[in-house]
C-alpha cells in the first residue's frame, strides 16, 4: 500500500471513470487496493483535490525548553 500524490489520484479517478481497464488492474498499477481505487472517485466527486502536509503539527519551543 502506498500514499498517492495529487497526479496519481487524478489519473486513478480518470481511469476508473473511463472503464477501459478494470479496477483491479488500476489498483495493481498504483499499488493500492481495488476498494480504495473505487472509493477515490466517490471521495473527490466534484471537489478539488487538496492534500494536507503529512505528519504531526509542530509545537512551538518555549523559553524553558530552549534553556535546557
Amino acid at each position: 500500500m502506498r500514499k498517492l500524490n495529487k497526479s496519481k489520484i487524478k489519473w486513478t479517478i480518470r481511469e476508473v471513470e473511463r472503464r477501459n481497464v478494470g479496477v483491479w488492474t488500476i489498483a495493481q498499477q498504483n499499488d493500492i487496493t481495488p476498494r480504495w481505487a473505487r472509493e477515490l472517485p466517490r471521495k473527490y466527486k466534484d471537489k478539488e483535490i487538496v492534500l494536507k502536509r503529512p505528519g504531526r503539527k509542530p509545537k512551538p519551543i518555549t523559553e524553558k525548553k530552549e534553556l535546557l
